[in-house]
């Protein structure tokens, strides 16, 4: 059974997710840092959603490269080659 279309499929898909998740992660960075440390002044509230931006950006990244590593090891489990 020929499966080297479905690999090519999600490799592609994951590869875009991954920049995607990337390019996001930065806005939100951007924008939190931007929020964090240029308009809040001493607003409390302000400070702690620009600390959650942060942390969500990097829970968000950190979810799409655990997909990453997961879909290697069950790549692996079943005998296909890895994606890298």
């Amino acid at each position: 059974m020929d499966v080297s279309g479905i690999t090519t499929f999600f490799t592609t898909l994951l590869d875009t997710g991954i920049k995607v998740a990337a390019g996001v992660a930065a806005v939100s960075l951007a924008a939190a840092g931007f929020m964090f440390f240029g308009v809040v002044g001493h607003n409390q509230r302000a400070m702690e959603m620009a600390q959650t931006g942060v942390r969500a950006a990097f829970l968000g990244l950190g979810f799409v490269w655990g997909a990453r590593q997961l879909i290697n090891l069950v790549a692996g489990a079943a005998g296909q080659p890895t994606l890298h």
